[in-house]
């Protein structure tokens, strides 16, 4: 006997067989990847680009069609940032999974309070920042260059001059132009989207560092070339979900206009003290507890975790099937797929990914 059925949402398919019934499983894709190679590699002017994003608000067509060059960067920052963001989170219930590019303004988890809404809000700006200044280095932008001073310097038997730095004020102040609201809003979602975008920014500025590269016969550093840039995202994103572990859940009624009070803490029945506005400056915030996300949530988006594949022999805190598949137990199931991997990610607006297939047991929640 054979059955097949398969959940509409997820994007490949997986065979199951077990006692002589065979099911037909499709098991949640993180599918961000969605731009094809072009050849040859896209002309950039506001008509294309501004086109293509049809999902951008007002004031953001206006900085596209004056910045064309930083927004496409800017909106390859964004897949970067939901790449990242779905890597820090592949083993939880909440995945990234249906994150898309319209989190710079109008997707419907964005209209939440909740500590995955701050999370996204911050990575989000960071990706943005990361991936403009950057293009700025490579001279792919035109509105900005590459930031150098040309100082050389001696130093003992090395000779060096400075590289191209990657330009972080740019980036900074695009990434808050970009995710900025242009009315007066002083509601605390508004409050909250403009601290923890804030915050992303801060992350990727706080570990800018220099870097060096030598030259001469067999890597002497003869002469060396040195550059500041921004940190790896993955950096980023290890420092923001640190905060995201630690994020302080503030006053949602606002009381004082235009301005964040974190919510008094209640641990063991007693009401402990707010923490102090200066943790608050360096913390994620949010002020709406989150759903369980076991289930699908069409309201933002949110498929739950049937069928997701969990880890039966783990003992970590993530991945465990105990803690994906939320009391409905798992099928131990024969997998063939075929997934896109060692995606690299072009300048501008494309992605190049081989294919990868595997055949192998695994264990899916019910």
């Amino acid at each position: 006997m054979e059955i097949g059925f398969l959940f509409r949402y997820q994007r490949f398919f997986i065979v199951i067989s077990f006692l002589h019934v065979t099911y037909l499983y499709s098991l949640p894709k993180n599918e961000i990847l969605q731009f094809q190679a072009p050849r040859p590699e896209p002309t950039i002017n506001p008509d294309n680009i501004c086109r293509d994003f049809e999902n951008l608000q007002p004031h953001q067509k206006a900085i596209c069609r004056k910045h064309p060059h930083a927004t496409a960067s800017g909106m390859q920052g964004i897949l970067l940032a939901i790449h990242e963001c779905q890597r820090q989170f592949s083993g939880q219930r909440w995945n990234c999974s249906n994150l898309d590019t319209s989190i710079a303004n109008d997707h419907p988890l964005m209209s939440k309070g909740y500590r995955e809404t701050a999370f996204t809000h911050a990575i989000t700006a960071a990706g943005i920042l990361h991936q403009v200044a950057t293009s700025c280095a490579l001279g792919k932008i035109s509105s900005c260059s590459c930031v150098n001073s040309y100082n050389d310097y001696n130093s003992g038997n090395e000779f060096g001059w400075n590289g191209c730095n990657h330009d972080l004020e740019f980036g900074a102040k695009y990434s808050r132009k970009f995710l900025q609201q242009k009315n007066k809003d002083k509601s605390i979602h508004s409050l909250m989207k403009a601290h923890n975008s804030k915050i992303g920014r801060k992350a990727v500025l706080d570990q800018k560092s220099t870097k060096c590269k030598c030259h001469g016969m067999s890597s002497s550093c003869e002469i060396k070339t040195c550059w500041l840039a921004a940190p790896d995202l993955k950096e980023v994103g290890d420092k923001l979900r640190n905060l995201y572990e630690n994020s302080i859940q503030v006053d949602r009624t606002n009381s004082i206009q235009g301005k964040i009070t974190p919510q008094l803490a209640i641990e063991d029945n007693s009401v402990s003290k707010r923490p102090s506005q200066k943790s608050l400056k360096k913390s994620m915030v949010y002020y709406e507890n989150s759903p369980t996300f076991c289930d699908t949530i069409q309201e933002i988006g949110s498929y739950g975790t049937r069928g997701r594949v969990c880890n039966n022999t783990s003992t970590a805190a993530e991945n465990t099937c105990s803690a994906l598949c939320c009391g409905r137990g798992f099928f131990v199931v024969r997998v063939h797929r075929v997934e896109k991997c060692n995606c690299r990610f072009h300048w501008c607006c494309y992605v190049e990914c081989q294919k990868c297939e595997y055949d192998e047991w695994v264990t899916v929640c019910k």
